[in-house]
């Protein structure tokens, strides 16, 4: 069984969690930080990049607000703040909107942004293109899949980067 985080909701958790899915990542961002030596996760699915004056205070649902949100309920649980890896997915651009920055382009650079002012390092994507994807994250593995509408589920996670393997090192 799965557990779904729908647009501008989060989910944060440790090792003994079921694996989480975001689906429908057009634009929008599917993003997951992890600590790879407590297994805590955080995960959101980002809409736009930042909010707009008056938008609804939902953290998750901006790139630049959800990072910290998700370090600091993280922390809540136990990860550490150094260490921390993050994969994102999505970034799509969805609609033509002419001379235009599309949204999708504009989540990416913002969720690249957040990651690096916090000091997190970007170890797998797959954003950008015309396609929307589904994200899983098995929160007891550290290990992200991918597909995009109308291809094949793959591993996203570099090896180097589960849990299993960052467990050993450790």
């Amino acid at each position: 069984m799965t557990i779904a985080i729908g647009i501008g909701e989060h989910r944060i958790g440790g090792p003994e969690e079921r694996t989480w899915v975001m689906h429908g990542l057009g634009s929008c961002i599917g993003l997951v930080i992890a600590d790879p030596l407590t297994h805590i996760s955080g995960a959101a699915h980002i809409l736009l990049p930042t909010r707009v004056a008056g938008g609804p205070d939902v953290p998750a649902r901006y790139a630049d607000e959800a990072v910290p949100f998700l370090v600091e309920g993280m922390a809540r649980l136990g990860a550490r703040r150094r260490g921390l890896v993050a994969v994102m997915a999505g970034g799509a651009r969805m609609f033509e909107l002419g001379h235009l920055v599309d949204v999708g382009t504009r989540n990416a650079h913002a969720v690249r942004r957040a990651l690096d002012r916090a000091g997190i390092s970007l170890v797998a994507e797959d954003v950008g293109g015309r396609r929307g994807r589904t994200l899983w994250w098995e929160p007891w593995a550290g290990t992200a899949y991918i597909s995009q509408v109308g291809g094949e589920r793959r591993e996203l996670t570099p090896r180097e980067h589960r849990f299993i393997r960052a467990g050993l090192r450790s």
